[in-house]
């Protein structure tokens, strides 16, 4: 799923997570970010890279939100390679959040995360104005009213 900042992306994937988690068990959701600073974190408490990918790569549904924001690294593609390929090869369902179409995905990761994550998902596009920013204007709109109606 994509589209731009405020669009609905993470609230969605997060709802799609709770439903998933209540009707099923085994869900992980985290933004990808998040998922590298618990890498980065474990190099400190000497916890092995390959058990906290672990929960990532074995969980019944994983949902990882914000996967191309800052990830313009060679760890970060390495990560997302060792993810996506652990549940293509068992079949284990998998969705993404992105705020970039998906072709630019290719210059986040290189091709062959592109291939991989391009070629076996359904890509779905959110459109919309930012809704935090309408909410804000909203809310200021009202404030101001309030403001005016009391002097």
């Amino acid at each position: 799923m994509w589209g731009p900042t405020g669009c609905g992306k993470t609230h969605a994937l997060y709802g799609l997570a709770r439903y998933l988690a209540i009707r099923h068990g085994g869900t992980v959701f985290m933004s990808f970010d998040g998922l590298l600073r618990e890498l980065r974190e474990g190099f400190d408490t000497r916890k092995s890279e390959s058990a906290i990918l672990r929960r990532y790569e074995r969980a019944r549904y994983l949902l990882l939100d914000d996967v191309a924001a800052g990830s313009d690294s060679v760890f970060a593609a390495r990560v997302m390679l060792a993810v996506l390929d652990y549940r293509h090869n068992h079949l284990l369902p998998t969705y993404f959040s992105a705020n970039v179409p998906p072709e630019k995905i290719k210059a986040v990761y290189g091709e062959r995360v592109f291939s991989r994550l391009v070629g076996t998902c359904s890509v779905i596009r959110l459109g919309g104005e930012d809704r935090r920013l309408e909410r804000q204007a909203a809310k200021t709109k009202e404030e101001t009213h309030s403001a005016r109606c009391r002097s």
